[in-house]
């Protein structure tokens, strides 16, 4: 029983599988299933009250313009819903209560049984068997016309057919009453286009000397069956947890996977709500994300949802949880989804975290004492020992503009931005703007009003390119050149040097994406670059310039 505290909408009092009220029971009466309180015309503190008087019944506060979802479930709502959204979202709001409506719950519905026929014929029968009547498109199918066929038997046009299942009553297509049977024969005919035809053949007397047949093309529903086994073992033997959901948060059908990682078995898992698989704040993460994609204007098809979830054991871990909503054609239909353990990723993230913050704090302020206590050691050391200590300041210093790199490239890269449109002009202004005061020849070739796709590092990712074609530069007249090209799709932002090249070795360490001890390139500069570009899902090319030094090109998405 659902107790409405408000006027309720004329469709949620018409739907019969719910028992709607506005009146509240009496105290010996039944306890409600759900109380339903409409903001807008009562106060907040009857969800309270409500809350502490009937502790174990769902409460769904109707949100009005002021009050915040934090405010009501603070106050003790189990649930709640924006009351703005009801008119165009009746369906899902009446979902909502039927989840909590314990008499009015709606029997799970079956997956949709794969008997929609593309046709249905008939024929008549004379009790020796011969046809007296029979449909055009079936007569079609038997590669004749009603008049042809009137007067055969029906068993000698399907003589050719395969019969794959005959019951045990129905021994021979001859003789009418030989087609009497509880169940239907099952025929492979091949059609006059060449075309096999899967059929299923109903008979029934008529009277005492004609029977009647009901011929079904069931050739669609055995490749729907076909295309469901292959989907079932597609669904098997991914490695990870598949399920769908009715509309009521039940749990239809898992995979292996599903079952694996949550520590339940199949019996155990099908058929109980999918909220006692996550904790209560991983269920309200699940909730926001359907009604989000109910409600959203962009078309947004799947969600991925991070929380922890709960398994059989009762322990906690984090999921990626990528959801999209079924929707058949009639409305809100469940959800399917993909469930991704990631424990060991958040393990990684803890260890980075920690590996980071060590350099970017610790590490970072021991360099600093030391570049310091080496300035203080410059002046007052022998002439023979002034080399040692200013290569103790040259590799410090470098230490120090490699860890800051780190710092700049993982608060670019930590917050996974995504790619948006770009000025390049801008972005090169800016970065050739900080390099001003330096001896180079820095020159910029790029077309006006030109957007790329990139995340907001690229700035940086030019900035060390930029950087590298200076300082690491030993020629007397260090040249730079950036050029911007484009065409129809794609806009390559190259910056040339005429130092002396980037080794082949630093190159291939980038182009494999991995380090290893024999194989890893000088510094992170170039690593930043790399992971920049495809974050915006972009590419980097090495080369040589026509300077005699490195090229590298940005190659990036147009913006139009």
């Amino acid at each position: 029983m659902i107790v409405y505290l408000g006027e309720p909408p004329e469709q949620l009092l018409t739907r019969s599988e719910l028992a709607v009220t506005t009146e509240f029971p009496e105290r010996n009466d039944r306890v409600p299933d759900c109380v339903v309180v409409d903001l807008s015309a009562n106060p907040l503190r009857t969800v309270e009250e409500l809350a502490d008087d009937w502790p174990n019944t769902a409460i769904i506060a109707l949100l009005d313009e002021t009050t915040t979802p934090e405010d009501a479930l603070d106050r003790g709502a189990s649930d709640y819903f924006r009351k703005s959204m009801v008119p165009d979202h009746t369906e899902l709001f009446c979902r909502r209560l039927t989840a909590y409506d314990d008499q009015g719950a709606s029997t799970p519905s079956e997956y949709e049984r794969l008997t929609a026929y593309d046709d249905i014929e008939s024929f008549e029968l004379t009790e020796s068997g011969e046809l007296t009547t029979i449909s055009d498109s079936l007569a079609r199918l038997l590669g004749s016309t009603p008049d042809e066929l009137t007067g055969t038997r029906l068993s000698d046009h399907l003589a050719a057919a395969e019969v794959d299942h005959q019951p045990e009553s129905d021994s021979a297509l001859g003789d009418s009453s030989d087609l009497h049977s509880d169940g239907p024969s099952e025929l492979s005919l091949e059609a006059p286009n060449g075309e096999t035809k899967r059929l299923q053949l109903y008979t029934v007397p008529k009277d005492e000397t004609k029977t009647i047949g009901l011929v079904h093309d069931v050739t669609s529903y055995y490749e729907r069956l076909e295309e469901l086994r292959l989907y079932e073992k597609i669904a098997e033997a991914v490695p990870d947890p598949l399920y769908y959901v009715d509309e009521d948060g039940i749990i239809r059908e898992v995979n292996p996977a599903m079952t694996d990682v949550y520590d339940f078995s199949y019996e155990e898992m099908v058929g109980s709500y999918f909220g006692e698989a996550t904790t209560e704040e991983g269920e309200q993460k699940l909730y926001e994300a359907v009604r989000t994609m109910l409600s959203d204007k962009n078309d947004i098809e799947t969600r991925i949802v991070e929380y922890e979830a709960l398994s059989g054991t009762g322990e906690t871990f984090p999921v990626a949880h990528h959801i999209s909503v079924v929707d058949s054609g009639g409305g809100f239909d469940g959800t399917v989804g993909m469930v991704r353990d990631i424990t060991e990723r958040t393990e990684r993230q803890q260890r980075l975290q920690v590996i980071n913050r060590l350099l970017r704090h610790n590490v970072r302020n021991q360099f600093t004492l030391i570049i310091g206590e080496a300035d203080s050691l410059a002046g007052n050391v022998a002439p023979e020992q002034e080399r040692a200590v200013q290569t103790i300041l040259d590799h410090s210093w470098k230490t120090l503009d490699m860890i800051e790199k780190m710092k700049t490239a993982g608060d670019l890269l930590n917050e996974r931005p995504h790619s948006q449109p770009l000025s390049v002009t801008e972005a090169i202004d800016s970065v050739v703007d900080r390099f001003a005061g330096t001896d180079a020849e820095l020159t910029v070739s790029a077309p006006e009003n030109l957007e790329v796709y990139a995340i907001p590092g690229l700035i940086f990712a030019v900035e060390n390119l930029i950087e590298n074609g200076i300082e690491h530069n030993p020629s007397d007249e260090p040249v730079v050149e950036v050029t911007v090209t484009s065409d129809d799709d794609w806009v390559t932002i190259e910056v040339a040097d005429n130092g002396d090249g980037i080794p082949a070795s630093e190159r291939k360490v980038i182009e494999s994406g991995t380090e290893n001890p024999l194989e890893h390139g000088s510094g992170i500069g170039l690593w930043v670059v790399n992971w920049i570009v495809q974050r915006s899902r972009g590419d980097v090319e090495f080369g040589r310039s026509d300077l005699g030094g490195a090229a590298v090109r940005l190659i990036l998405r147009k913006y139009r």
